[in-house]
């Protein structure tokens, strides 16, 4: 599979892609988004970086920055003032979720988690394909503690990657 071993590269947005509705953003918001980056794309959930950065209104939170999808029809959000990361499924009276405490710390924690491959093999034991998301896990937690939550999205991950969902064949195609 192309682009293996993985990476996690980074996509930095023009300084005048920041939506114009978005009136005062955290300056962290706006360089993190137009020069630190975030991550263009990284193999869980079809994650991707969207081309354009676009305002989006979400209930309860107000105006929020998009800046990737995830899976069908799933959103990243920012929220500008405040700088949290939020994971919203496209679903009528869908509800916002934490990812992470800053873009900073979500594309601190991707990174890491992708550096972090190869997490086990097909013939990996329990025992094994465990102590690799409990790895992960404790990455994940010093970077951004409240990441690791019940059913949040780096939560969620761990969980999979416990259940034996990330051998190293069946991400690189190498069986």
């Amino acid at each position: 599979m192309p682009g293996w071993p993985p990476r996690c590269e980074l996509i930095v947005y023009p300084a005048d892609s920041l939506p114009g509705s978005i009136a005062n953003p955290d300056p962290a918001v706006v360089r993190a988004l137009t020069r630190e980056g975030v991550p263009k794309a990284w193999f869980y959930a079809g994650y991707g970086a969207a081309r354009e950065l676009r305002a989006v209104e979400v209930a309860p939170l107000g105006r929020l920055i998009r800046f990737a999808s995830s899976g069908l029809g799933a959103s990243l959000l920012v929220e500008p003032a405040l700088g949290e990361v939020v994971f919203l499924v496209s679903v009528r009276g869908a509800v916002p979720i934490f990812v992470n405490s800053s873009l900073a710390q979500f594309s601190a924690t991707a990174r890491a988690v992708v550096d972090r491959f190869p997490y086990y093999t097909l013939t990996a034991s329990a025992e094994e394909v465990i102590a690799a998301g409990d790895d992960v896990a404790r990455i994940v937690e010093a970077i951004d503690p409240p990441a690791l939550g019940s059913e949040l999205y780096w939560a969620t991950f761990v969980e999979d990657m416990r259940a034996g969902a990330f051998p190293s064949e069946l991400l690189t195609g190498e069986e």
